[in-house]
């Protein structure tokens, strides 16, 4: 699935495919550097509501289309408009393990960093978590996973799960992580077994602007 690797990184050419080197744990996508200030002119594009997590100000949304691919980028900033977390996630996209691999293998290139992974099969389809940097996937604990099957869990707490749904992740007991340390970014890839999926970047920033 060449082609898949090669749309995907296409599409996220607009977007993703070239984060700026690892420089001092600096992560950068698409011109937003984590830990910088967002001019208003790039503001004044995106739409701008008050963030559930508290550890921004604000979180400032746009979505974009290519064909049957969608992409929804959401920015998240304290109250100095400095970028503390950036995610962005691609739906209906052609996704096969070769492909996942592939995209890692650029970014890897990029940050000039060995990514840790996460490899998880659920069913027929199969999930892939890569990281660099700072950060730190660490296991929640039985009480936020109680919490989040309540769909209670703390607004402090950044948590990346393998479905994109946290309180189904809480209650069919899928891995949850929270995310801990410093700088870093996130990749999870999720491939079913038809061919197709989806995938989400995050870069963060654990400042101490930012950190919980």
């Amino acid at each position: 699935m060449r082609n898949a690797c090669r749309l995907l990184l296409l599409t996220t050419g607009l977007a993703l495919a070239a984060p700026a080197l690892a420089q001092e744990a600096t992560f950068a996508i698409q011109g937003f550097t984590v830990g910088e200030r967002v001019s208003q002119d790039e503001l004044e594009r995106l739409e701008c509501i008050r963030s559930r997590w508290t550890g921004a100000e604000r979180e400032c949304r746009k979505t974009k289309e290519w064909k049957q691919v969608s992409a929804s980028t959401s920015l998240f900033l304290d109250n100095q408009d400095r970028l503390k977390l950036l995610t962005q996630k691609f739906d209906n996209i052609p996704m096969s393990e070769r492909s996942a691999e592939e995209v890692i293998a650029a970014h890897t290139k990029r940050f000039r960093l060995e990514p840790r992974r996460v490899v998880r099969q659920i069913g027929a389809d199969k999930v892939i978590v890569a990281s660099w940097g700072d950060v730190e996937l660490a296991d929640i604990d039985i009480q936020t996973r109680l919490a989040a099957i309540q769909g209670r869990h703390s607004d402090e707490l950044l948590l990346v799960d393998l479905i994109n749904n946290i309180e189904k992740s809480a209650l069919d007991v899928l891995p949850i992580y929270q995310v801990k340390g410093g700088n870093g970014a996130v990749w999870t890839f999720y491939i079913r077994s038809g061919g197709s999926g989806w995938a989400m970047a995050r870069i963060i920033s654990r400042g101490e602007s930012g950190a919980h």
